[in-house]
């Protein structure tokens, strides 16, 4: 599998109108669930700009485009998934669970927003399986890849909905993959898998209106 600016055009552009579908589907208890293909499909579009930057073939602002990504990537998605999965829970025992993730994802997100916005950004382009981009911040701590992905994945699991847990192990088991098989650019990657996911978020929404 190769990855571009065309990949990430496409992919953005079919998840942003996904995403103000699902919108138009949902209703209070999962609102914040259903802005997830919205926000990947802004995520993806944001990457294909910063292909097109490093080929020279845009002129853009490239520290914001690219600083946007990474937070997307690295910080926003860690609070915004315990937050979203919080938001829906009916059961009061996992929704004190997801509390606890939604602590520990809001001091992920205020750490990691200050290593992105008050550092360097370096994006190396990286080609084995296929191609990615490798975003590293600079004076950074390196991630708890574990912690990220419980962040990510294990709210899901505990909503309660069969659909939003059957969401966890894919999103689990894409990012395993991209760490076996892309682990040079796992996180570009990875995001990339998880975005192509948001379909089940929409089949999610929709078979909540029945």
């Amino acid at each position: 599998m190769c990855f571009s600016a065309e990949a990430s055009f496409t992919t953005g552009i079919f998840l942003f109108v996904l995403g103000i579908k699902t919108k138009l589907k949902s209703y209070s208890k999962n609102f914040f669930i259903s802005l997830i293909p919205f926000f990947f499909g802004v995520q993806q579009i944001l990457e294909g700009m910063n292909w097109l930057i490093l080929d020279q073939k845009i002129n853009l602002n490239s520290s914001f485009t690219i600083k946007l990504y990474t937070w997307f990537e690295f910080s926003f998605w860690p609070f915004f998934m315990p937050l979203a999965c919080m938001s829906y829970c009916l059961n009061k025992k996992l929704k004190v669970l997801n509390s606890v993730f939604l602590i520990l994802g809001l001091t992920h997100i205020v750490y990691w927003s200050y290593l992105i916005f008050f550092n360097d950004i370096d994006v190396e382009v990286f080609c084995g399986s296929g191609c990615g981009l490798n975003y590293i911040i600079q004076n950074s701590t390196e991630l708890n890849e574990f912690a990220y992905l419980s962040l990510v994945a294990l709210p899901f699991f505990f909503t309660g909905n069969k659909i939003l847990m059957v969401y966890s192990f894919f999103t689990a088991l894409s990012f395993f993959i991209s760490k076996v098989w892309f682990s040079y650019a796992w996180g570009s990657t990875w995001c990339f898998f998880a975005a192509a996911l948001s379909f089940m978020v929409y089949y999610f929404i929709k078979t909540e209106q029945t």
